[in-house]
């Protein structure tokens, strides 16, 4: 049985006239009996205090508060500051920048925990993902980096959750046929969360992209509201959108989540290996990383480096917890010529690695003096343990990390309408593919 959730992209801080159309939907929603889960800019948010909205809040108050970014649209947002960033600097920076309207947004909802986070359109970061994790926020949700239609994953140990569909389209066209398709579409999923934009639901276009379109980013004294829509319009919106909630909460194929609720299922708790364990994954390993699946748990590429350095390094340590590895954060120079060790060298290595690693990959392992990338490293320690004495040929051909060539992470593009034309995020993609160490399915509880 797919779970599904109404999710509500809640940005428009422009126009009064979102807040109508926000309670409206509240309203609506629970006509039907579903708790939506409202995604919260804090700018919104805090003019919904200075309008004095508190009936507004209050509607809101009743469903699932997320976040949605300080600022939206308005520039630098997210992807463009944190893209010429550092690793270290672009979590710093996302810290900086986002930390106090989160706090905002659930002091103003009384809430203790956001839902989740979501991107301002398509202005995510790697390092941003990871600064919401460690402020209290572990889903990921509208996230590029997914697998398959509904399937949560995990990334940079966050739970990563896709947007399926976006309703506005077929609530502004009133084709409650769609809507049907939709939900028998989606049958087969794990869940389907649709998005709606309360703004787009009332204005006929997006606000930011038409103050913060193509990189422009004029005063506020220059902000200019988007045109509302007629009546006759929003009477087929209101309708349609009724309708698709009366449908979703009479099918009886779909049960009704949140974002919270997504957390509890797929959260991971600690985890331990048996020696035993260990050495089965060693013996499982092929020519390169991807990730694992032990005893029903799956592993990340950077959880098992983390299992088979400890095993190397510490033979005689049972049993070996599981580490929430992240990946390197720069790449690796190639090695130059192969590289012939005995095992205890491998030991060597790993004693020396477990010494100096600190809750992330290195960019390369240093062994007998050559600096040996991690994927290089990572299928010598499989070796090591599985073949035990005997000399190891550690590969300067040894593939990367399987994950990283995957679409998901091959074929990132940054691509949105408040973005400035020349905005590639070439350095977001490169710490995303680094980071490809750290993706793997997510396992329910």
């Amino acid at each position: 049985m797919p779970s599904f959730i109404m999710s509500f992209d809640t940005e428009d801080y422009i126009d009064p006239a979102a807040d109508d159309i926000t309670r409206t939907l509240c309203e609506i929603l629970e006509r039907h009996g579903i708790r939506g889960s409202f995604c919260m800019v804090a700018e919104r948010a805090r003019q919904l205090v200075a309008r004095g909205r508190t009936d507004v809040i209050d509607a809101l108050k009743r469903h699932e508060i997320a976040f949605h970014s300080t600022w939206h649209s308005r520039h630098p947002n997210p992807a463009e500051y944190m893209d010429p960033l550092s690793w270290d600097d672009g979590v710093a920076e996302h810290f900086r920048r986002e930390k106090e309207g989160v706090r905002l947004v659930k002091e103003i909802f009384g809430v203790d925990r956001l839902g989740a986070a979501v991107p301002p359109g398509s202005s995510w970061a790697p390092q941003g993902i990871y600064a919401y994790a460690a402020m209290g926020i572990p889903i990921f949700a509208g996230s590029s980096i997914s697998r398959r239609s509904g399937e949560p994953v995990w990334f940079v140990n966050s739970i990563q959750v896709p947007y399926n569909r976006y309703l506005d389209p077929l609530c502004h066209a009133g084709d409650v046929d769609a809507m049907r398709k939709v939900l028998d579409e989606h049958r087969s999923d794990e869940m389907l969360i649709t998005c709606n934009h309360p703004t787009i639901l009332r204005h006929s276009e997006f606000v930011d992209a038409l103050n913060f379109g193509r990189g422009k980013n004029p005063p506020p004294q220059q902000w200019r509201q988007a045109p509302l829509r007629s009546e006759a319009e929003m009477k087929t919106i209101l309708g349609s959108f009724e309708e698709w909630c009366r449908m979703l909460a009479a099918d009886g194929d779909y049960r009704q989540t949140s974002y919270a609720e997504v957390f509890e299922r797929y959260a991971q708790h600690a985890t331990r290996l048996s020696s035993k364990e260990v050495d089965a994954l060693a013996a499982s390993v092929g020519q390169r990383p991807d990730e694992f699946v032990s005893g029903g748990s799956t592993l990340s590429p950077a959880e098992v480096f983390g299992l088979f350095s400890m095993r190397l390094a510490h033979p005689q340590a049972k049993p070996l917890a599981v580490r929430r590895l992240l990946g390197p954060v720069a790449e690796a120079k190639p090695m130059e010529s192969a590289l012939r060790v005995t095992a205890d060298v491998m030991a060597t290595a790993a004693r020396q690695l477990e010494s100096q690693m600190r809750g992330r990959m290195p960019e390369s392992v240093d062994v007998a003096g050559t600096a040996v990338p991690p994927a290089a490293f990572f299928v010598a320690m499989a070796r090591a343990i599985r073949d035990g004495a005997g000399e190891i040929v550690i590969d300067p051909a040894t593939p990367g990390l399987a994950a990283a060539e995957r679409p998901v992470f091959a074929n990132i593009k940054f691509r949105w309408a408040c973005f400035a034309e020349d905005f590639t995020g070439e350095g977001l993609k490169r710490l995303a593919r680094l980071q490809a160490w750290t993706y793997k399915s997510a396992s329910a509880n």
